[in-house]
C-alpha cells in the first residue's frame, strides 16, 4: 500500500519524450486495471506522486486482502521491484505479460540509457537484476495456477 500515492506508473516526467513514453506504456495497463477492477489511478508529474482517492485505496487494500498467501507474497515482491502497484497488479490479473512488466518498469531507464548511452557492467545488470526480480515471482504465480 506504500506505493499506491507514489506509484511508478502515476508519476509522470514534465513534458516531453520521455513523459509521452510513460503515457504509451502506461496508459493501456491504467486503463485495463480501469476496466477490469474499477480502478482509475490520478496521474501527476509531480515528483512527490499523486494523492488516489480514498475509494481507489480502499478498493486496492480490499483486492490485496482476498489474495492468498502465496499470490499476495509474489505481489509484495513485485511492488517494490517495480515501486508499482499498478504494474504487478495488471501482471497477476492477466492483463500484461512478465516480459510487458519488465518493460514497463525499465521505461525511465531504457529513456535514459537511449539519450546518454549505456554503461557496460551498469546498466545491463541493472536490467538482468530487474529481469530475475519480475520473472521469478511471475513463474510462481503462473506455477500456482497449475495446482
Amino acid at each position: 500500500m506504500n506505493y499506491v500515492h507514489t506509484d511508478s506508473a502515476c508519476c509522470l516526467y514534465e513534458r516531453g519524450t520521455l513523459a509521452r513514453r510513460q503515457q504509451e506504456v502506461f496508459g493501456p495497463i491504467l486503463e485495463a486495471l480501469h476496466q477490469d477492477a474499477g480502478w482509475r489511478f490520478l496521474m501527476s508529474d509531480n515528483i512527490a506522486g499523486s494523492h488516489q482517492t480514498d475509494e481507489l485505496v480502499e478498493s486496492v487494500r480490499a483486492w490485496l486482502a482476498g489474495l492468498d498467501d502465496w499470490h499476495l507474497a509474489a505481489m509484495e515482491q513485485l511492488t517494490g521491484t517495480t515501486k508499482s502497484v499498478v504494474i504487478p497488479a495488471a501482471l497477476l490479473r492477466g492483463h500484461i505479460t512478465p516480459g510487458q512488466a519488465l518493460a514497463a518498469a525499465r521505461v525511465e531507464e531504457d529513456f535514459q540509457a537511449e539519450e546518454w548511452g549505456r554503461v557496460e557492467a551498469g546498466h545491463d545488470l541493472d536490467e538482468a537484476d530487474l529481469r530475475n526480480r519480475v520473472y521469478g515471482p511471475s513463474l510462481f504465480v503462473r506455477l500456482l495456477q497449475m495446482r
